[in-house]
């Protein structure tokens, strides 16, 4: 059952690491959203799937998509953990303390 807290995430312990600050992985939203992105959010997705390639070299990736979108997202990231997600952009978070 949900519960409200009535404290803030910083008196919890959570916080918004550096770039600079070592982390464990890499969080990605894959781009979707086509009244946000033109071009039915195509050239970002493509965009989107460079870049995690490319930050796959050094560290674990993680891409966020959609139901609707999972074949596509698989296809052209091959070597990405695939996660059911949503639209946006990218999020990073250091899993040695950002998060429980």
């Amino acid at each position: 059952m949900a519960r409200t807290l009535s404290s803030t995430p910083k008196q919890d312990g959570f916080y918004v690491p550096g770039a600079w600050q070592p982390k464990t992985q890499c969080w990605m939203i894959r781009p979707e959203q086509s009244d946000a992105w033109p071009l039915g959010a195509k050239r970002a997705q493509a965009a989107y799937a460079r870049v995690a390639a490319a930050i796959a070299e050094s560290e674990p990736v993680t891409m966020c998509v959609s139901a609707a979108q999972f074949q596509n997202a698989r296809a052209r990231c091959r070597d990405i953990l695939l996660a059911g997600g949503s639209i946006g952009c990218m999020t990073r978070a250091q899993f040695s303390g950002a998060l429980r």
